[in-house]
């Protein structure tokens, strides 16, 4: 388990999400925004740098990216998302790029799938005081049935959630988030394709508090995993925060926690800040937009 120290009374994290087809042109955005609130924490949700076969090439991109998100002395981490590894390498290759540029990120365990699937435990005077949990929430939902061989059962012609036929975390990703959380500890968990809870906020704005924009279809996962509910019987997480779509930029509260989905920093340029902190013991957490 990867371990960062709060080093204030606030930890922040600062979460993007789809840089776009060049690092050159996104990394200065990132560090713009990186400076402007300085945070512990950046997290790269997905569509980092995508499209690139060559290794060397790669490398040369994601030293890029990570040299932005670190320009405060923050540290990272990576979540997957459906293109990353579309057209170029592998997610475990990817890892292990990042990894040796000091990414948090870790492989996570065999038995569960995709690659990431990690936590990274939030210390303050040597005690955990936050666990920041990381998914990969895989890519559309033709890898699910080539992996399950159920077309029948996840492709259907009118699905319930999204027509973009998303993938998103799944039963036995959530199974472990239900075996490994200890709720004493709050969590926060990141990835890259909504839930289905999170498509339903825009059509429930004022029962969820809506803030912000629905400018599209939410491309939330088809394929409903559960994640949601189980963090919500939980009871310890905080908030989920993905990204996916390309100019929706909305928070809201639904079973106690708060749902965030983050629009596309190549397109927007628009990063989320989420903060916790300790109010009398109790967590609290905070959550607000930096524009690039």
């Amino acid at each position: 388990m990867s371990v960062i120290e709060m080093k204030r009374d606030i930890f922040c994290v600062i979460m993007v999400h789809s840089l776009g087809g060049s690092a050159e042109r996104a990394a200065p955005g990132l560090e713009k925004a990186v400076r402007a609130s300085p945070p512990d924490l950046v997290i790269l949700n997905g569509d980092i740098v995508c499209g690139i076969s060559d290794p060397d090439e790669f490398a040369s991109a994601a030293s890029l990216i990570a040299r932005a998100a670190g320009a405060t002395g923050a540290k990272f981490a990576v979540t997957f998302g459906d293109r990353d590894d579309k057209n170029g390498l592998t997610r475990a290759d990817q890892l292990a790029v990042y990894r040796s540029l000091g990414c948090l990120t870790e492989a996570g365990e065999d038995d569960i799938d995709g690659v990431g699937n990690c936590v990274i435990s939030v210390k303050k005077d040597g005690k955990t005081v936050l666990c920041v949990r990381l998914f990969d929430s895989h890519a559309e939902t033709t890898a699910y049935e080539r992996e399950y061989g159920s077309p029948s059962r996840s492709r259907l012609p009118y699905p319930l959630y999204s027509h973009y036929y998303m993938d998103g975390v799944r039963f036995n990703q959530t199974m472990w988030l239900r075996r490994t959380c200890d709720t004493e500890i709050p969590e926060l968990l990141f990835f890259h394709i909504p839930t289905p809870e999170h498509a339903q906020l825009p059509l429930n704005a004022s029962q969820v508090g809506f803030d912000g924009v629905q400018c599209e279809e939410v491309r939330c996962q088809t394929v409903n995993g559960g994640l949601s509910m189980t963090a919500a019987d939980l009871g310890n997480v905080l908030g989920i925060f993905c990204g996916n779509d390309e100019k929706n930029d909305f928070f809201g509260h639904w079973g106690g926690m708060t749902l965030g989905v983050a629009p596309s920093f190549a397109e927007t340029g628009t990063a989320h800040l989420i903060e916790f902190s300790r109010n009398d013991g109790k967590p609290c957490l905070h959550v607000s937009r930096i524009t690039a």
